[in-house]
């Protein structure tokens, strides 16, 4: 009976790399894209097609999915990765609705002789993060105000 369970349990593993590499990919809470020196999509896994709602995203420029531009942001990290073949990243709250905080960390794919053939785009979801720091932020800046406001008081009151 035990081996039946292995055997079983054994028949739904993946059986090579890349079905492994795809049960990981579809695991992970990361938005995957890899794009060529022309700055367009060749690849994207489920999470990215998902949170840009299209489905379609290959064949497409980076730039124009993301954030609807026709060139490239100024401060694109994956315009960086190409030229100087380092790992770039960044932290963004995206243009279009709804506005969702990502970090998005751009990693050079080099051929064998070190050329950057393509870039690949990991981006992570960090809205709730990135808004509860947001808001402690303020909460702190609302709470050194009320700290001066107090001070100022009291220097006032101990005056009279």
């Amino acid at each position: 009976m035990g081996e039946t369970l292995n055997i079983k349990q054994a028949a739904k593993q993946p059986h090579d790399d890349k079905e492994w590499l795809k049960l990981i990919i579809s695991a992970l809470n990361t938005g995957l894209v890899l794009i060529d020196p022309d700055m367009t999509v060749v690849w994207a896994n489920d999470i990215t097609k998902k949170w840009f709602s299209d489905p379609n995203l290959v064949g497409k420029k980076c730039f124009d999915v993301a954030e609807n531009r026709t060139t490239p942001c100024e401060d694109c990290q994956v315009v960086a990765a190409f030229k100087d073949g380092e790992i770039h990243e960044r932290e963004f709250q995206n243009i279009q609705p709804p506005k969702l905080w990502f970090k998005v960390i751009a990693m050079p794919v080099k051929d064998q002789e070190g050329r950057v053939i393509y870039v690949l785009e990991a981006t992570s979801d960090i809205d709730d993060r990135k808004r509860a720091e947001i808001a402690r932020d303020q909460a702190l800046k609302e709470l050194e105000a009320l700290k001066k406001k107090l001070e100022e008081e009291n220097v006032y009151l101990k005056s009279e």
